[in-house]
């Protein structure tokens, strides 16, 4: 259709203006006596004037205003207000989706909207200048919400997403972990150290009253949580920019469960963020998601969907938009080619079953090149398109935007400041101090079992008083012990 376009237009410019060339040649040389053949066709030149140029200028504003609607589009096919019901993008290793998807951010940066790159094996660092890169979450337990149940029950789902597939939290487990986080996030936002500190005071205590599961579970508790130990001892070396561009680069994270909890990290806080800003029929932010298969997990049609999944069916009511990127369609959940706005592929085997039947031309038997494009009911194909220069982030600062990243200089001067080191010393000490007071009160507390005597100091002397020295010293030296149990919400 493209190229009978462009042959109409240059048969109805170029052949008034061809004639009109050679009726004034012809004219010339008969003037200076040199007799030439009449051309079967004559045309007056203010004919020529009138009728050729109006046209030409009416076929040039024509293929202008195309241009234009179609830089301004999604491989000229997809309108970027049509993002906010989301994109799929599929195709092999090295076909070109992260391509794509840069001339989405392109298109977004240009018109000022707000952008999100969830980059999975950081690529998008050298091609945005001036954007935020964010390679360490600072803190993965200062999760979004109103109160600390709330908080908690966000952690816990955060937790169990980050190794859903092999090191599954068990129900029972869960609800330890929660109980402890609910008690931790009272008293203000925790560390993954401290949080381990809690689980192995408890898992020391179950096992010397002799609740063996549960000391197990606080265990294994620990096992799973020891990558965000990990984590948190590594050096923060994001960069600040602009805070309508983010990159979250995951590309430098030791654990394929370490960039899973980040993902939804990111899409926990964006879901927040969008509830609070309310509904939108627009669109206010454009998610990239690299990978998506990981954290928007494919399912059973009787299985519960993931939390990933669960937050990007939601975010389009917001104004959030998702480009999900996946190597094939059979790795996210089954409904979502039906559910969203287009699906591009840049290869017919990797398009859903039921619209790889139209990349088939029926004239030839064979399948279409290019990039296929399922927009509005139909295939469109477009060509491979070519890496964008380097996209240009906006560069504004805003006064409320809080501070994700610090630079190596910041943080080295934090580590070595003396000042620092010796506040964090004594709180440090202090808070050990008041646990093992706790522990000590509980220990006094606990009824005696039927038929113990109790130990009388006056009548064992200096035996009872090495005795009791002895029990203080296996006390265990933790980071916290709860008070009294809160209640869960029902």
């Amino acid at each position: 259709m493209r190229r009978l376009v462009a042959t109409l237009v240059i048969a109805t410019m170029g052949v008034p203006l061809m004639l009109w060339a050679v009726n004034n040649a012809l004219t010339s040389l008969s003037r200076y006596g040199v007799r030439v053949r009449p051309i079967a066709v004559q045309v007056d030149a203010g004919i020529a004037t009138s009728a050729v140029l109006p046209i030409a200028l009416l076929a040039t504003v024509a293929i202008t205003a195309v241009v234009v609607v179609k830089s301004r589009r999604l491989l000229g096919v997809i309108p970027l207000s049509e993002l906010r019901r989301h994109v799929l993008v599929f195709g092999p290793t090295g076909s070109g989706k992260t391509t794509i998807a840069l001339r989405a951010v392109k298109l977004a940066v240009e018109r000022g909207i707000e952008t999100i790159i969830i980059d999975w094996k950081g690529e998008y660092s050298q091609r945005v200048k001036g954007a935020t890169i964010v390679r360490k979450i600072r803190n993965v337990w200062d999760v979004p919400g109103e109160s600390a149940r709330e908080k908690a029950l966000i952690a816990v789902e955060l937790i169990r997403e980050m190794g859903r597939d092999v090191i599954d939290i068990t129900p029972p487990s869960s609800l330890l972990l929660l109980k402890v986080l609910v008690e931790e996030y009272g008293r203000g936002i925790p560390t993954t150290e401290k949080i381990v500190k809690v689980l192995e005071r408890h898992a020391e205590i179950a096992l010397r009253e002799g609740r063996y599961a549960e000391s197990n579970m606080y265990l294994a508790l620990i096992r799973r949580l020891f990558v965000l130990l990990v984590d948190e001892e590594r050096r923060d070396e994001g960069v600040d920019g602009s805070p309508r561009v983010v990159v979250y680069d995951l590309g430098g994270l030791p654990s394929i469960y370490l960039k899973t909890l980040y993902a939804n990290y990111v899409l926990t806080a964006l879901y927040r963020a969008a509830t609070k800003a309310g509904m939108s029929d627009g669109l206010r932010t454009l998610v990239i998601a690299e990978e998506a298969q990981n954290y928007v997990r494919p399912r059973r049609l009787d299985e519960p969907p993931s939390m990933g999944e669960r937050i990007v069916n939601e975010l389009r009511g917001y104004g959030v938009g998702v480009v999900m990127i996946s190597p094939d369609p059979e790795q996210l959940p089954r409904h979502m080619p039906r559910d969203v706005a287009a699906v591009i592929s840049t290869s017919m085997h990797n398009l859903p079953r039921d619209i790889a039947e139209m990349a088939i031309d029926p004239r030839t038997g064979k399948a279409r090149r290019g990039v296929y494009v399922f927009y509005s009911g139909r295939l469109y194909t477009a060509r491979r398109p070519g890496p964008p220069k380097t996209i240009e982030a906006p560069i504004e600062t805003r006064a409320d935007q809080p501070k994700t990243t610090t630079t190596r200089e910041e943080a080295a001067e934090a580590k070595t400041e003396p000042q620092a080191e010796e506040e964090a010393r004594t709180a440090e000490a202090e808070e050990l101090r008041l646990e093992e007071d706790e522990v000590e009160e509980e220990v006094e507390a606990r009824p005696m079992p039927a038929g113990e005597i109790p130990s009388n100091e006056d009548a064992s002397g200096e035996s009872g008083r090495e005795e009791a020295e002895e029990v203080a010293a296996r006390e265990p030296i933790g980071a916290g012990q709860p008070q009294a149990r809160a209640g869960l919400p029902h």
